[in-house]
């Protein structure tokens, strides 16, 4: 789906919860996007596509509407190991002017630390786009790979024994050398 199928899925579903009468009142209930549906709903996906929405978290009553729409991930715990440890205090509200949810993502730079473990072809090219390398910010970014209180707070393994944490700092070291220098 492109970014305005993504966008009428969201006010649909936004719609069917404000008018179900669920007693939602002033309280939007918030929903966090991860992955490449967070980078296309900032419009900086280098495919500007995605085959699904990855959903991080979910607050009461949007759950059951976005499981009605298979399009929609919540299958997504696995991105908590990938995401620097403080990412929540960085969520950015996309605002879609909805009526019963806020929609999160993580900040850019979160999302490149996301990519960056993976940084297979879709992940490259999301993140060497000349309109995400605009936008993100280097210093933030250099931190969360780096600060132990961000991406290797959020591992299992110590970072010296963490085979994936070894693989982000290599990636990121790639990342900058060929493209945020």
């Amino acid at each position: 789906m492109n970014r305005d199928q993504l966008l009428g899925k969201l006010k649909k579903i936004d719609e069917d919860v404000f008018f179900s009468g669920s007693g939602l009142g002033e309280k939007r209930a918030s929903v966090v996007i991860v992955g490449g549906s967070a980078l296309l709903l900032h419009d900086l996906s280098a495919k500007q596509v995605t085959k699904d929405v990855d959903v991080y978290a979910v607050e009461g009553e949007i759950r059951e509407a976005l499981l009605s729409d298979p399009d929609f991930n919540m299958g997504c715990q696995a991105y908590a190991m990938c995401m620097p440890y403080n990412f929540d205090q960085r969520l950015v509200e996309v605002d879609l002017g909805l009526m019963a949810m806020r929609v999160l993502t993580p900040s850019l730079e979160d999302l490149a630390v996301m990519k960056l473990y993976r940084w297979e072809a879709p992940d490259i090219a999301d993140l060497t786009d000349p309109a995400f390398i605009e936008k993100v910010d280097r210093e933030l970014l250099d931190r969360l790979v780096n600060d132990p209180d961000e991406a290797a707070a959020s591992r299992i393994a110590p970072p010296e024994l963490d085979r994936e944490f070894k693989n982000l700092l290599f990636n990121y070291g790639q990342y900058k050398e060929g493209w945020l220098s």
